[in-house]
């Protein structure tokens, strides 16, 4: 399982706190393989628009960290929240 830590503490829930319309927020979580084997994340995606991922470690040994950068920029005509947009990746072991 691939594990998210936010200022050393695991979430499962991210709070990206109050993003204004037009405006961005750019949060970094650390990403931990809690496999046994060594992993490889593929075609990441998020299931809003707003939502990006900007950068994020594809290759992760065994029990390595390293990281992931998301950033919400909801748009001037966005009229509902960010919620329950999940992460996804393919990954490969071994």
């Amino acid at each position: 399982m691939i594990r998210f830590y936010k200022e050393g503490e695991e979430v499962d829930l991210l709070d990206l706190g109050i993003t204004e319309l037009g405006s961005t927020n750019r949060i970094e979580l650390v990403m931990k393989n809690d496999f046994a084997d060594k992993v490889e994340l593929l075609d990441a995606i998020v299931e809003d628009k707003g939502l990006k991922i900007i950068e994020f470690t594809s290759k992760l040994g065994i029990k390595e960290e390293g990281k992931i950068i998301l950033e919400f920029s909801p748009s001037k005509d966005r009229t509902e929240s960010l919620k329950d947009s999940k992460i996804k990746f393919r990954v490969i072991i071994g």
